[in-house]
């Protein structure tokens, strides 16, 4: 999307692969998550007004150090681990 676009985030203890999915959908990038981390983790990331892509982005980086997790660059794809 164009650098300009805003969205909404309201994720309240959502589960960690919907919020992949998400950022995935809303950055077309590709990740990859091990079953035994998207299985167990909840994430909540809440902004009370429309937020840039690249600040979703990096509330959802935040969200996963919070929660013991980063992104680990894979060639084409991203891994929260």
């Amino acid at each position: 999307p164009p650098s300009n676009v805003k969205v909404n985030i309201d994720f309240n203890q959502a589960e960690l692969s919907d919020v992949v999915m998400w950022i995935s959908a809303l950055t077309g990038q590709n990740f990859i998550i091990a079953d035994t981390i998207a299985s167990s983790k909840k994430i909540t990331i809440i902004s009370p007004k429309p937020v840039t892509v690249s600040e979703a982005y990096r509330a959802f980086q935040s969200a996963l150090f919070m929660n013991g997790l980063t992104i680990v660059p894979s060639g084409s794809r991203s891994r929260p681990g």
